[in-house]
């Protein structure tokens, strides 16, 4: 993760060093992803310039390469270009890089190394190839006309091309936990209030649960109830414990949604803990966290 910074801008940086190859030819770009925040953690919609440079050392060092993409759209803080679509990427790839980038005058920190993908270019210039007998390679027609940020290589069968096309990730619900708002909160409202809130970058179904207790059982139960972006989704629940209490249900989302608990205890008053988001396997997102203030928790 990059360095947050104390003004203007933070940023999450998610280096997708996907390239576009084929055998005739290595288009020399590298596709790269990443997320945009101001310096409290709210994702940045709009459009920045983004400078990046390749240098042969994690701290000063060679510049080696460098491009500014002017007028990079940023939507809820999600941003895609290829690096090399500017300026030609003709370095080769023969030893280590590290990557800086620098959003209107702030500098992020510390430099990314790039990692073994990139260096797929080297493939281009290779010393030497063995004999190789014709009939154990395959071969397949790469269709470029589908290409763009954020888009992958799929093979299909049916006219024997690889294409490019959009992911669409699914996850499924399960045990496994990709992120979590554990922190105790103790206290009382009237009314439906949000008490904690995760945001998630890549749709899917995921599980949610969450731990819940009753301070004052004698005066009424403690209404709960897991809301999205405002607006609840979820089963609502009902604690009448005064010990902590497990509420699990499985709901879908979409990347960019804000997924929630709100409590409703007409001033009884309750703790919450153990807010957490799961799913079957690797999350391929990412998620921020906040206790419904404007502080951010860590996973």
């Amino acid at each position: 993760m990059m360095k947050r910074l104390p003004s203007l801008f933070a940023a999450v940086f998610i280096l997708l060093l996907m390239l576009t190859a084929a055998y005739a030819a290595v288009p020399h770009l590298i596709n790269y992803q990443g997320r945009l925040t101001d310096a409290s953690g709210n994702p940045l919609t709009g459009s920045y310039d983004i400078n990046f440079k390749i240098y042969d050392a994690e701290t000063a060092g060679n510049l080696l390469w460098q491009e500014t993409q002017t007028a990079v759209v940023v939507d809820k803080g999600l941003f895609g270009i290829l690096l090399g679509s500017v300026t030609a990427l003709n370095i080769p790839f023969d030893q280590p890089y590290f990557l800086e980038i620098k959003v209107g005058t702030e500098v992020m920190s510390p430099r990314q190394r790039i990692t073994s993908a990139g260096y797929a270019i080297r493939a281009e210039v290779a010393d030497s190839v063995p004999s190789i007998d014709p009939g154990m390679v395959g071969t397949k027609t790469v269709d470029e006309a589908g290409v763009g940020d954020g888009k992958i290589l799929v093979y299909r069968a049916l006219n024997g091309k690889l294409t490019y096309e959009t992911p669409s990730p699914i996850f499924s619900p399960g045990n496994v936990i990709f992120a979590r708002s554990d922190t105790i909160i103790t206290t009382s409202s009237a009314g439906w209030t949000r008490y904690k809130e995760i945001y998630v970058g890549a749709s899917g179904n995921i599980t949610v649960s969450f731990d819940i207790k009753n301070q004052n059982p004698g005066y009424g139960g403690i209404q709960a109830r897991i809301y999205v972006n405002g607006s609840p989704v979820g089963t609502q629940r009902t604690s009448t414990s005064s010990s902590y209490q497990t509420y699990t249900e499985n709901i879908p989302f979409s990347a960019g949604d804000l997924v929630q608990l709100y409590i409703n205890d007409t001033n009884i008053g309750f703790s919450i803990r153990n807010f957490r988001l799961k799913c079957s396997g690797f999350y391929g997102g990412y998620a921020t966290y906040n206790n419904g203030t404007t502080v951010n928790e860590s996973p």
